[in-house]
């Protein structure tokens, strides 16, 4: 997983945040994360972001406490 992940700008709010400020990120492994996203309306530009990144959404959890829980499979650095 790269290490800038967590630094990836997504537009949110009329300008770009860091993802880690949109969402809880937490890797599942190499190539796999979970994303606990804050608020719905910056669902679509993450999962924008993440598809130019050839990130694939695997599973997607609607969460009972406002949190939208999402799982990624990304390509390691190495296969890109």
């Amino acid at each position: 997983m790269p290490s800038s992940f967590e630094e990836l700008k997504i537009p949110a709010y009329g300008e770009k945040a860091p993802l880690s400020t949109l969402a809880q990120i937490v890797v599942k492994n190499a190539t796999t994360i979970q994303l606990n996203v804050f608020d719905e309306t910056s669902i679509p530009s993450i999962q924008k972001v993440l598809s130019a990144r050839h990130c694939n959404m695997i599973e997607r959890y609607v969460s009972i406490v406002d949190c939208w829980t999402f799982w990624f499979e990304c390509p390691s650095e190495e296969t890109r």
